[in-house]
């Protein structure tokens, strides 16, 4: 099913767009927003900062694999050691940092979707509660405007008093919505100036709009990509590689290691030394004998802890299937629920005018001309919503498939 633009034609019919910058206000675009939120958010720059710090452990650790012992003791006795082979226990080490090395940049890359969806999806309820608020504003007038002419009508003897009552009572319950309605933009701005990292105070307004294209990947298209690029997939991916690095290090019974060994002295019996020089070197072969069992033990937990990393692993597959097609069914409920508010808003604007022209001749009460009203209303807030939740509705399913990326 297709989602054509007309839909903002329809918006432009029930009200204009609010599109200029107010006086000292900026008016930003989504993804000026999300650059923003980027900018300030402290919740990202630490995960850049875990990122970068990552990098610099697997750098130690590469360089660590060819280094020498730092313990030398340089005085009148110079002793140097240099490792020369420790049967792999060096390589398991750099392997082990550099998934840890991955798992901070999966990171960084989860906390940046994060953000850019939080960013869309409290831009969206932003635009979403404006334009319930202008939708409950314009009820108000039109709810007031039936009134003024219920009193004329009244004063005149042409109407009954019951329609005056009836037109003060739509004027109460509107203006109590239109109450609400200001309060629901009140928060959905502070919840956008949050998802952003600004300060209350500091004003701006955003662009009036919203991507309405139709989301035609297929449900099995999803699943294929979220299992592609979803980051707790590659961070569980490394947690399990990390498990299976530490199961061979246990079963490296011996921890064997091979090193060379030089010393130079230059000593004497009195203080200071004589001219006496001598040198040593060889090789040491280290072969622990017994260990109490221990390493049997550590291979015990290990194979346990490698178990538990690839049933995590089948239970975020699971989860992620789950959630892939729970948003994918939303969206398509959406997209067709667009299609019916449309048809809906269109029968209530001509009822409405029905309902007008039927009063004004005098063969109808207040009381069909206030149901008609509110009628209408209530199709405009459910356009506007499913518009809105629609946009919402793809911006999550992008972050499930791990595609959430601004380009």
């Amino acid at each position: 099913m297709k989602i054509i633009y007309s839909v903002l034609i329809i918006f432009s019919f029930l009200y204009y767009f609010n599109g200029n910058v107010c006086a000292g206000g900026e008016t930003l675009s989504l993804e000026q927003c999300i650059k923003l939120a980027f900018e300030h958010k402290p919740g990202f720059r630490i995960v850049q900062h875990n990122m970068i710090s990552a990098d610099w452990t697997l750098k130690k650790a590469y360089a660590g694999s060819n280094s020498s012992d730092p313990d030398n003791n340089y005085s009148a006795f110079l002793s140097l050691e240099q490792y020369i082979y420790d049967f792999g226990r060096s390589r398991r080490e750099t392997l082990k940092a550099k998934e840890s090395n991955a798992i901070s940049l999966a990171s960084f890359e989860a906390k940046k979707q994060e953000i850019i969806y939080n960013v869309t999806q409290t831009y969206y309820s932003y635009l979403k509660a404006k334009h319930i608020k202008e939708l409950n504003s314009e009820s108000l007038k039109k709810a007031q405007q039936y009134l003024f002419r219920a009193k004329g009508f009244y004063e005149v003897g042409t109407k009954p008093r019951i329609d005056v009552t009836r037109a003060e009572v739509d004027v109460a319950n509107t203006q109590l919505a239109d109450l609400k309605a200001q309060n629901s933009l009140k928060l959905a701005r502070l919840e956008l100036i949050n998802a952003i990292g600004l300060k209350p105070q500091e004003y701006f307004e955003v662009e009036d709009r919203v991507e309405t294209s139709s989301f035609d990947i297929s449900l099995e298209q999803c699943m294929k990509t979220a299992f592609s690029f979803r980051v707790d997939l590659k961070q569980q991916g490394s947690n399990l590689k990390i498990a299976q690095i530490n199961l061979d290090s246990a079963r490296n019974f011996y921890n064997l290691s091979l090193s060379a060994r030089t010393n130079l002295a230059y000593c004497g019996q009195e203080f200071p030394l004589q001219n006496t020089w001598s040198w040593g070197a060889g090789l040491n072969f280290s072969v622990p004998v017994f260990n109490g069992f221990s390493k049997w033990l550590d291979i015990k937990s290990a194979k346990e802890n490698l178990s538990s990393e690839i049933i995590k692993k089948e239970e975020i597959e699971s989860s992620v299937g789950y959630e892939i097609e729970q948003i994918y069914l939303s969206i398509k409920e959406l997209q067709e629920s667009i299609e019916v508010a449309k048809k809906s808003l269109i029968q209530a604007q001509e009822n409405l005018l029905l309902a007008e022209g039927r009063y004004i001749s005098g063969v109808s009460s207040m009381i069909e001309l206030a149901d008609a009203r509110v009628l209408l209303k209530s199709a405009q807030v459910n356009f506007t919503q499913s518009i809105y939740d629609y946009a919402i509705a793809v911006a999550k399913i992008k972050k499930s498939m791990g595609v959430g990326i601004v380009k």
